[in-house]
């Protein structure tokens, strides 16, 4: 029996979200009146260069599209095998989280020296367990496009 390229198990399922990601961040970066590049391969620690008025900045996409079983969205900023490296401002200047909530994707720009190892996302008013959570620590760096100005 073969098997279909894209399951949700396999590694080609991860891949290609993880692509859609990088696509969805690029139009948000083209949207912002920024240049868009990719490294060619997948050697390199970051996923797309952005180019505003010849500043070039390295951006790692992370994304989750379901939310976890306590109704958050936690997203590891590490990488390797297991996730045990951290991210250095000699690997990448800023990330962009993609977190798709229900009510549509928000995308966090997040600079290197801010980011946690891993962080936990809800969207506004929405922490499933504690109601009186209005927000999530890492609501100041949601739609943040200036910072790679």
């Amino acid at each position: 029996m073969e098997e279909t390229p894209f399951t949700k198990e396999g590694r080609p399922a991860r891949k290609a979200k993880g692509t859609t990601a990088e696509l969805r961040v690029a139009v948000e970066l083209l949207d912002h009146g920024f240049s868009v590049s990719w490294p060619v391969g997948d050697m390199d620690s970051y996923d797309l260069i952005a180019d505003c008025q010849n500043r070039l900045t390295r951006i790692q996409v992370k994304s989750l599209t379901n939310p976890n079983r306590a109704g958050t969205y936690k997203v590891s900023f590490r990488r390797g095998h297991g996730h045990t490296k951290k991210y250095t401002e000699a690997d990448v200047d800023y990330f962009v989280a993609v977190l798709n909530y229900k009510s549509g994707a928000a995308f966090y720009v997040i600079p290197v020296s801010d980011v946690p190892s891993t962080a936990i996302f809800f969207p506004p008013n929405e922490h499933p367990r504690y109601p009186r959570r209005k927000t999530c620590k890492m609501e100041k760096w949601r739609g943040r496009w200036d910072l790679l100005r």
